[in-house]
């Protein structure tokens, strides 16, 4: 078996070089996507108020939530009451150590007029 594979590449080194013939073809090809309506929620920040003792005035704080969509695509974003007992979207409730809770409110701007 080994004679006859040397034999073969010997063979082979006493065949003239032949120039290599390159050569250009064109076509066709046919692409295609369908892109179906889609919202995804990209970032959203956390919601946090800080360290504070006695709470005797509305503590302000700013939170933002990035959806990206589809061009056209409406979108409502819309967020559940949390797990505190008894929270409503009115008024939602922080539950802490000794199931001791706390009030807030979520509002969609500065004026507090849309929750």
């Amino acid at each position: 078996m080994r004679l006859l594979k040397y034999a073969l590449l010997a063979g082979a080194s006493l065949l003239p070089t032949l120039p290599a013939i390159a050569a250009t073809a064109t076509g066709n090809l046919t692409v295609r996507i369908t892109i179906t309506n889609e919202c995804k929620v990209q970032t959203g920040s956390d919601l946090n108020f800080g360290s504070h003792g006695v709470i005797d005035a509305n503590i302000d704080v700013d939170s933002t939530i990035g959806v990206q969509c589809t061009t056209g695509q409406t979108y409502d974003v819309g967020l559940g009451v949390g797990l505190g007992a008894g929270a409503t979207t009115a008024v939602r409730k922080m539950t802490g150590p000794a199931s001791a809770t706390i009030n807030y409110t979520i509002y969609r701007e500065s004026t507090r007029t849309q929750l």
